[in-house]
């Protein structure tokens, strides 16, 4: 059975849970998760089958932006700070040649934003999130 944590929080807002065996060792903290907090409480899966250990949770905001993809499929999650503006683009190619083209150009009210990728049947397209 999966081992869980409720995560009590501000709604809007983005919190990371980490873990621990050894609370007197800083460095031993391990990121399970960045949670964007849309609710007041969060159930959070933290593990399975590890040995018992410390869990914590604070809130964060991304300063530079952090664009994750949590499955395939799904939309991609933006973390940053709010209001901010950000121009969301995509490119069919990276590196120094890559010619980038805005899709989208948002301010944030929440320190999270989902965001729906567009491929228009292109065999490769690349994302970022920049500030103008």
């Amino acid at each position: 059975m999966p081992r869980t944590v409720t995560l009590f929080g501000r709604p809007g807002h983005t919190f990371a849970v980490e873990r621990s065996t050894h609370l007197t060792d800083p460095i031993r903290w391990e990121l399970i998760r960045r949670l964007p907090h849309t609710n007041l409480a969060e159930t959070v899966i933290v593990g399975n089958a590890e040995p018992l250990g410390f869990y914590r949770a604070f809130e964060f905001e991304s300063n530079p932006p952090l664009l994750e993809s949590p499955r395939i499929g799904s939309p991609l999650l933006l973390y940053g700070q709010p209001g901010v503006t950000y121009l969301f683009q995509y490119s069919p190619a990276i590196g120094a040649d890559a010619t980038w083209t805005i899709l989208e150009s948002f301010t944030l009210s929440n320190s999270f934003r989902f965001l729906v990728p567009t491929n228009t049947g292109a065999l490769n397209r690349f994302y970022r999130t920049i500030k103008p």
